[in-house]
């Protein structure tokens, strides 16, 4: 028997442990990554981040954190030697303004800053095995890879067109605009009023599938 470790899994098994935002992420991971990893004979561990304490207590999960305490969850999980590597999950959407004492961004495309702030991440945290991922700009852009895929889940496929359009605009899915009002989820959800992220998220992502994601 492997010694056990984080999640369940013995030291036998390759694992990876993931750090997510949120419950949206933890459907994704579990519903599309998981298996694709399992194929691939690696185990992933996604874990919600803890965004803060109280007299010993986890009193909320999910969400920005400052850096500081993003730094201590993520060498906690690298303290578990056994892990083939540690990564994350978090929307670029809104965090400069999770730690902007650390931040100084001069990419001029979203693609640019997103890398420059894994790149200070990967600094600061100066483990090999540490491997930051930061989704530009929201999880909801994922939902604009297949208009047609989420308006059927919406059972809203009536709104097919605007949901296309909203794609056809921008070079890519990723690309939409992180504006507090026209931010990919603000514009899924004026689209559709009944659009809830923990629940349609994961299911829209299965439905479009890994390989078009």
């Amino acid at each position: 028997m492997g010694k056990e470790c984080a999640g369940g899994q013995t030291s036998m098994t390759p694992h990876i442990h993931i750090l997510l935002e949120g419950q949206t992420e933890e459907g994704f991971v579990r519903r599309l990554l998981t298996p694709y990893f399992a194929s691939l004979g690696l185990h992933l561990n996604p874990i919600i981040v803890q965004t803060r304490r109280e007299d010993s207590r986890i009193t909320n999960r999910g969400g920005y954190i400052p850096l500081a305490r993003l730094e201590q969850q993520i060498n906690r999980l690298l303290g578990d030697s056994s892990a083939t590597a540690v990564t994350m999950m978090f929307d670029f959407y809104g965090m400069k303004n999770a730690f902007p004492d650390r931040i100084n961004l001069q990419g001029t495309t979203g693609s640019q800053r997103v890398r420059q702030l894994e790149a200070i991440m990967a600094s600061a945290i100066d483990n090999r095995r540490f491997i930051p991922y930061l989704q530009l700009h929201e999880f909801e852009a994922f939902l604009f890879v297949s208009p047609s895929d989420t308006a059927d889940v919406l059972g809203c496929q009536n709104q097919r067109m605007r949901i296309a359009r909203v794609s056809q605009a921008f070079t890519s899915p990723e690309e939409i605009n992180d504006d507090p009002i026209t931010a990919p989820s603000k514009r899924i959800s004026a689209i559709d009023a009944s659009y809830d992220k923990v629940f349609h998220g994961p299911l829209i992502a299965s439905r479009i599938g890994l390989p078009m994601l």
